[in-house]
């Protein structure tokens, strides 16, 4: 359905432009892939230590936790080579946040994407300052003895990973430019819980930071810039989910599997000046369209997203997508994720230094 805002007239040809350029966009949401991430626990029992030493080794194999997230790199890596796809390269802030997510599982023991404060990966990278779309594979063993940080364990980690789906999706993305990987093992009652994350990042520019949580009848402003000779802009999609909620373990671990992100219900077009709807907008929620302003010889982007006074509290997802014109297989593929938290009752930002108010 094309909604129709207000929007200047065009010259002549101008109209006919608009539509091809507005089926295109249609037309690349509506056969886009949606990404899978799945969540797996393999709980394990063993009557002998000899039995848990032949599969995951000993303390004579451990490895530090530097040592471990390195060798998972390698692997992604030796495993893209063999695919003739780019190499990764290591990311601070990936690691970080992969580090945070996988002590938090060992340490409370579940397996989810969502954090006990019900947060996805976008919305942590984002609460850590990054902007760029990050993508998760995680994993998580509970097993009845001793284990410790060895090659073994990281291979067997990785090795699921390769044989799930999703998870060898994501190893295998080439969108993805970085990588971070982040493992942690706590011991309870003689019981080993180990996690492994792996944060997968497409870096093709940078985004200006949007408030983590804003009112309803605000308009914000998103500005960013791709990197002109690898991508170019080819909309901004808007989103959203049920606002996040606080979760314990029982509940991590009786929900745990995979996810997606919400679909882009909402393209904003470069140039175009209009808005375009593509999937089934909340009920009686009209929306204000922008068009985005977009040089493609800086890459520089702006755009103002409407946020009506009747807009449904919840997560909103703010994407910025993109293709490369030199890479036509990557087809169009998210370079940003920004989660905006809009709660009537719980609003702590001004449409004025939104992106100051942190």
């Amino acid at each position: 359905m094309l909604m129709s805002p207000q929007t200047r007239k065009s010259g002549p040809g101008g109209a006919c432009l608009l539509v091809r350029g507005l089926c295109a966009a249609l037309l690349l949401l509506a056969f886009m892939p949606e990404p899978v991430r799945a969540a797996e626990v393999w709980r394990e029992s063993y009557s002998r230590v000899s039995e848990v030493e032949k599969i995951y080794g000993g303390p004579q194999d451990a490895i530090t936790v530097d040592q471990a997230r390195d060798l998972l790199t390698r692997l992604t890596n030796e495993t893209r080579k063999r695919a003739g796809l780019s190499q990764l390269k290591w990311s601070g802030p990936a690691e970080r946040l992969a580090g945070e997510h996988a002590q938090d599982m060992a340490l409370h023991r579940y397996i989810n994407h969502y954090s006990l404060d019900g947060f996805k990966c976008e919305r942590r990278f984002n609460m850590l300052g990054h902007t760029d779309n990050v993508m998760e594979n995680i994993a998580y063993y509970e097993i009845n003895l001793q284990v410790f940080i060895t090659p073994q364990l990281v291979r067997r980690v990785y090795q699921h990973w390769l044989d799930s789906e999703s998870h060898r999706a994501n190893i295998l993305d080439p969108a993805h430019t970085h990588i971070g990987c982040g493992l942690s093992i706590e011991e309870k009652d003689g019981t080993t819980y180990a996690a492994a994350v792996c944060e997968f990042v497409a870096d093709w520019g940078e985004a200006q930071e949007l408030p983590l949580s804003a009112s309803t009848g605000e308009t914000l402003e998103l500005e960013g810039r791709l990197d002109v000779q690898r991508a170019r802009l080819r909309y901004i999609g808007l989103s959203s989910e049920d606002l996040p909620f606080q979760r314990d373990r029982e509940y991590q671990n009786t929900h745990a599997g995979g996810y997606s992100p919400p679909a882009p219900v909402l393209a904003l077009l470069p140039r175009a000046g209009v808005l375009a709807a593509l999937r089934s907008a909340p009920k009686g929620v009209k929306y204000a369209g922008r068009s985005v302003r977009y040089d493609p010889d800086t890459g520089e982007y702006s755009t103002l997203i409407n946020m009506p006074e009747r807009w449904p509290p919840g997560a909103y997802y703010v994407t910025v997508w993109a293709d490369a014109p030199d890479k036509p297989e990557l087809g169009t593929f998210c370079v940003s994720t920004q989660v905006v938290l809009v709660d009537e009752e719980n609003s702590t930002v001004t449409t004025k230094g939104m992106n100051e108010a942190r």
